[in-house]
């Protein structure tokens, strides 16, 4: 009687401590579901995506960013060649327009030693003048001499050699003479020409151009359309240094962008990237834990953090497999064996990091 009475209680006892367990045990289960279920509600799910050397993607990338590469070369070589050309340019522009000046100098120079032959000769056409009278003066007293001569030697006061000489004393007076004038006509026609000269130089009217200014015009013509010519190739070649100027910046512009994307950052080394749609964009900020979770939802462990957001929209597969839009996050992983994860989850709360690339751009990582 008393041991059917001690057991009843026992059983009792033991209900209640299996009914107590099993509550706590349905409670943290709950619990534990309302955890999973919280953290599945508020953690961003994304797609893992690594990029390395040899990825396609990759590949095309670097020969976009080589194509860009070139297009900065060429564009410094062009400078260069343009810069040389300029230099040049200017150069034979400076002696055009010395050679310009130079050659009104010339014109002024010869005006110049004109107007001075011009009164050296007048000065010996005067003195040719006074030699021609006191010729003419010797010439009548020489023939008034022969002629006494000539009457003394019909009488036979004087010998034929006396004669002979006063004739040939005649004879070279006259002959002194015919040169004077000779010389008078040469020095005339001479200070003529160098009056008209110095006329025609100084642009005096109704005078005919001067040989002298005939080849100075055209020389100044050929000398004024070569400097036209020159100038005309240095203003193009100036314009063609502005259009290959902005072409290399450009191209530099454009080549410092490309190497800040994660695509060409992956020339030289691996990249963990993730693709984050839209609609989980929201908890994805630099700092944030990565998660690797077991079927994506039990058993996270933390495996990195996000480095940065590069700006671009991207479409590709999200992580329940549909194509979406999106960004790309740079990852950085303790365990690169997470990155072969379909999916990893972010969980935000951590401390900041890097802010998103600043490229703006459209890609397709698909």
């Amino acid at each position: 009687m008393t041991s059917t009475n001690d057991t009843a209680p026992k059983k009792t006892l033991r209900a209640r401590v299996f009914a107590f367990v099993a509550l706590t045990a349905l409670g943290a289960a709950v619990v534990g579901a309302g955890r999973v279920g919280y953290r599945a509600a508020t953690d961003s799910f994304v797609a893992p995506v690594v990029l390395s050397p040899e990825s396609e993607l990759v590949v095309a990338g670097r020969a976009k960013l080589e194509e860009v590469r070139m297009d900065r070369i060429r564009a410094d070589a062009d400078l260069e060649e343009i810069d040389a050309d300029i230099a040049v340019l200017e150069q034979s522009i400076t002696k055009l327009e010395d050679l310009k000046v130079r050659s009104n100098e010339g014109l002024a120079w010869t005006a110049t030693m004109s107007s001075q032959q011009a009164a050296a000769t007048q000065a010996d056409l005067r003195a040719l003048e006074d030699q021609r009278r006191l010729l003419t003066t010797m010439v009548d007293a020489q023939t008034a001499r022969l002629e006494a001569a000539k009457a003394n030697l019909e009488r036979g006061l004087v010998a034929r050699a006396d004669y002979e000489r006063e004739v040939a004393t005649l004879g070279q007076l006259k002959l002194d003479a015919l040169d004077n004038e000779r010389a008078r006509g040469r020095s005339r026609s001479l200070v003529q020409q160098l009056w008209m000269t110095t006329a025609s130089l100084g642009g005096a009217r109704g005078t005919p151009p001067a040989p002298e200014l005939a080849a100075a015009n055209e020389h100044a013509v050929r000398v004024e359309l070569e400097l036209s010519r020159t100038k005309a190739e240095l203003r193009g070649r100036r314009a063609q240094r502005k259009v290959a100027e902005q072409r290399r910046v450009r191209a530099s512009t454009l080549e410092t962008q490309l190497a800040e994307r994660p695509i060409f950052r992956a020339l030289e080394h691996r990249v963990d990237l993730a693709y984050v749609p839209y609609t989980q964009l929201d908890g994805v900020t630099p700092g944030a834990t990565v998660l690797s979770c077991t079927w994506g939802l039990f058993s996270c462990r933390p495996v990195g953090r996000v480095a940065e957001l590069v700006d671009g929209e991207v479409s590709q597969p999200d992580p329940w497999g549909h194509v979406s839009r999106g960004q790309l996050a740079v990852l950085e992983l303790d365990d690169p064996s997470a990155a072969r994860k379909r999916t990893l989850r972010v969980r935000g709360g951590g401390s900041p990091g890097r802010t998103a690339t600043p490229t703006g751009d459209r890609i397709s990582a698909r």
